[in-house]
């Protein structure tokens, strides 16, 4: 694997982490249960990647992204359950990228681990204004159709990240297009 096809991995995950943690959490998990560590062409000894597919945490995952999905939809649950989110995506996009690229070094971890986070981050804040600006035009079916919509596109890039490590970095670009696109349009 090439650097680029990496950090286009741990941009795409990251930026996803940012919308739905617990699904890449849960998909990154199932990946490594069932196709080994090599399942989107990451190296073997890529060390914390195995605890990712213990069955306590994809237990916990499966639970977590049940969770995520359900309270996303309730408009009473789901402004709660972001402002919580706020800090949790971030950070655990940043350790989501730590555990992917599992850097030696103290710079290269402290690089990861911003980059990753920042990603986590710009997906949320993302999300944050995309869903106010939805709120506040009306009802709760918009919000349900943008919370099932981003369920849908949450699992194609994932799927396409897993099928097609090599389409990572257009991925990961596109995303961070869309979510620049979002919080600027959408501030106004």
């Amino acid at each position: 694997m090439d650097s680029l096809q990496l950090i286009g991995i741990v941009a795409c995950l990251s930026l996803l982490a940012g919308w739905r943690l617990y699904a890449v959490l849960l998909a990154v998990g199932l990946g490594v249960r069932f196709a080994g560590f090599e399942f989107i062409g990451l190296p073997g000894s890529f060390g914390a990647m195995h605890q990712f597919g213990t069955p306590a945490v994809l237990a916990g995952a499966v639970i977590a992204a049940a969770t995520e999905m359900l309270a996303d939809k309730l408009p009473r649950l789901a402004p709660v359950w972001n402002r919580v989110h706020a800090l949790l995506r971030p950070l655990g996009g940043a350790l989501l990228a730590l555990a992917l690229a599992a850097p030696d070094g103290a710079v290269m971890t402290a690089v990861t681990l911003l980059l990753g986070g920042g990603a986590a981050l710009l997906g949320h804040v993302a999300k944050a204004a995309s869903r106010a600006r939805i709120g506040a035009a009306g009802g709760p079916l918009r919000n349900l159709a943008t919370s099932a919509g981003e369920d849908v596109a949450t699992a194609a890039a994932l799927a396409l990240v897993i099928v097609f490590p090599a389409s990572a970095p257009i991925i990961a670009l596109l995303l961070l297009v869309l979510a620049v696109w979002v919080c600027r349009t959408w501030r106004r």
